[in-house]
C-alpha cells in the first residue's frame, strides 16, 4: 500500500533560550574522564529540555513536498498531536480533499487510503520493513517536536558523549546497540539550546536518516521551527520531504478521529 510514512514522518520540533554558564561547565569537566563525561552529558540535556515549549497538544496546518527517484508529490495537511498518546494526520493536497487519514499510538499504525478504498492496522514495528530503521512512537513525536531522544529505544543517554566548541554541540552515541551498528547525533546551539539537526545511521546497512530544522519562532515563549526536511536514504531509494507548520495552535481539545468505512478493504502495508 503507498499512502505511507511519508505523512508519517512529518516533523517539528521544541527547545531553547540561553544559559550563560553552560560553556563553563562543559569545558571546566576532563573530557576524557568516563564519570564526569556523563555529567557534561547530563548538563546538556537538562539545558535542552529546560528550553522545550511545553504543551499537552499540538495542532497544526501543513504544507510541503514529498520527493523521491521515482515521484515529485505536493504536500498539505493537518497534523495534532496528544503528547505520549497519539499522533493523527490528514492529508489534503487538493482544494481540502482527503485522500489519506494516519492514526500513529504507542503500538500501532492506522492508515485509510481513500483512493483506492483501502486501509490498514499494523503493529507500529512495521516502519522498520520500509525504511530499515525502527522507529518508536517516542521517536517519532521527538522527530515532530524537535526534542532529543536516544536510538535505539533500549539505549540509555550514558551511551552518548558530547562535543562541544563556541557555537555548535553535539550528542552522539556510536556503536552497536541492540545487535545494531549505528550512529545518532543530535545537533544543537550551546548559546540558546535549539536542536537543528538529528542523524539517524546503519552504519552496515547504509541507510539513514537525516532531519534538519530551520525557521525557528517564539512558540509558548520558547524557540519552536517551522520548517523541517528529512532525508532517507537507503540502498534502492533516496527520499527527501520538506514541511512546513501553518498556524500552530498549542493546548487545544483534540481527538484522534479515525472511522473506517464500510467499503474499503484491509491491506497490508507494503
Amino acid at each position: 500500500m503507498k499512502v505511507k510514512l511519508i505523512y508519517i514522518l512529518i516533523y517539528v520540533t521544541v527547545l531553547f533560550s540561553s544559559c550563560g554558564i553552560f560553556n563553563k561547565t562543559l569545558k571546566s569537566v576532563d573530557y576524557n574522564d568516563t564519570a564526569k563525561e556523563e555529567t557534561r552529558v547530563k548538563v546538556a540535556l537538562d539545558s535542552i529540555q529546560e528550553h522545550y515549549s511545553v504543551f499537552d497538544t499540538f495542532y497544526s496546518g501543513f504544507t510541503g513536498n514529498y520527493k523521491s527517484d521515482k515521484q515529485n508529490l505536493p504536500l498539505k495537511g493537518l497534523i495534532k498531536i496528544k503528547y505520549n498518546d497519539f499522533i493523527w494526520i490528514s492529508v489534503r493536497p487538493f482544494m481540502g480533499i482527503e485522500v489519506s487519514r494516519i492514526l500513529i499510538t504507542n503500538d500501532s499504525l492506522k492508515v485509510i487510503d481513500r483512493l483506492k478504498n483501502e486501509y490498514i492496522e499494523e503493529n507500529l514495528s512495521v516502519i522498520k520493513s520500509k525504511i530499515g530503521i525502527d522507529l518508536t512512537y517516542e521517536s517519532i513525536q521527538s522527530i515532530l517536536l524537535n526534542r532529543f531522544f536516544v536510538f535505539p529505544s533500549d539505549n540509555t543517554t550514558h551511551s552518548y558523549f558530547l562535543d562541544n566548541d563556541e557555537n555548535i554541540a553535539s550528542l552522539t552515541a556510536t556503536g552497536i546497540f541492540s545487535d545494531i551498528n549505528l550512529s545518532h547525533k543530535t545537533s544543537f546551539s550551546n548559546r540558546n539550546f535549539s536542536i537543528y539537526e538529528n542523524s539517524l545511521k546503519l552504519l552496515d546497512k547504509n541507510q539513514s536518516l537525516n532531519i534538519i530544522y530551520s525557521d525557528f519562532q517564539l512558540l509558548n515563549k520558547k524557540e519552536f521551527p517551522n520548517s523541517l526536511q528529512l532525508y532517507i536514504d537507503n540502498a534502492a531509494n533516496t527520499t527527501l520531504i520538506n514541511l512546513s507548520y501553518k498556524n500552530i495552535k498549542i493546548n487545544e481539545t483534540i481527538k484522534p478521529t479515525f472511522i473506517v468505512p464500510k467499503n474499503v478493504k484491509r491491506v497490508k502495508f507494503e
